[in-house]
């Protein structure tokens, strides 16, 4: 991983070599708290998993259906409206 230097009086970012390679794995910090775990479990993973809307749910189960055999990824998608 490269180390880059911002310099707020030039408008260019700069590579800094500080002579160590850094790993990228430790140079991520795990930012995730408990909270964070907890909220993790309250999300659905399933459509069947997910209460009410029941022709939103359809819809997009034949559109991930779809995209699934067609072997590609989903097209976006803009959901909108309370969570």
């Amino acid at each position: 991983m490269e180390v880059i230097a911002f310099d707020p009086g030039s408008a260019r970012h700069r590579p800094q070599s500080h002579g160590k390679k850094v790993n990228e794995k430790d140079a991520v910090l795990d930012a995730r708290t408990d909270d964070d775990q907890f909220d993790l479990t309250l999300r659905p993973r399933m459509l069947s998993e997910y209460v009410g809307q029941q022709q939103v749910r359809e819809n997009l189960g034949i559109l991930l259906e779809a995209a699934r055999r067609r072997g590609e990824p989903v097209e976006h998608v803009l959901l909108c409206g309370p969570p």
